[in-house]
């Protein structure tokens, strides 16, 4: 649980600071938008436990591959994450923005409404893991579909200061949680 909670963290993060560059009347909504891109991911491991963990054991196993957690779902389940996160901020009545945004950050193509958004949640997620991690190695994050930049209306020369953004916000958000 911390794991995912300290994901969905950076994410929202990485989103804030990404909508910083052409979406700031979108910023805080984008950071809502990052913290709840996994939430089916939530789901999935409560009510399917036994799947969620098979479908995080295949991605390690198939890690030469770049399987991502999405596809392995998909794979062993029928559905993913997305689907599930997406289909619960609909029956919560949430905005259509969010809904979209976690229904495609793993397939930014996909999305018709709130396409920019969506890619910006998109490469957030992927900004997200680097910033959790020592060095900037794109190759350890899951892939930025190229187009998904300009999607955005952004740059891939903003990979490192929103990396180096986030981990300097990230102590800041720990001691506000601790408290």
């Amino acid at each position: 649980m911390q794991t995912f909670w300290e994901h969905s963290i950076y994410c929202a993060l990485a989103a804030r600071t990404l909508a910083q560059e052409g979406m700031k009347q979108q910023r805080e909504s984008l950071f809502v938008a990052g913290l709840l891109h996994d939430v089916g991911s939530l789901v999935l491991y409560h009510q399917l436990p036994e799947l969620s963990r098979q479908a995080l054991e295949l991605v390690k196993a198939r890690r030469r591959e770049g399987l991502q957690v999405f596809e392995a779902e998909r794979e062993l389940m029928g559905l993913d994450h997305t689907e599930v996160g997406s289909g619960l901020l609909r029956m919560w009545g949430l905005p259509d923005l969010l809904c979209d945004c976690v229904a495609g950050h793993h397939d930014p193509l996909q999305a018709r409404a709130h396409a920019p958004e969506v890619a910006l949640i998109h490469i957030a997620n992927s900004l997200a893991v680097l910033a959790a991690r020592d060095g900037l190695a794109l190759k350890k994050a899951p892939p930025i579909h190229p187009q998904a930049w300009s999607r955005a209306g952004l740059h891939a020369d903003l990979v490192e200061p929103v990396v180096c953004g986030v981990r300097a916000q990230i102590g800041d958000v720990r001691s506000l949680l601790n408290h």
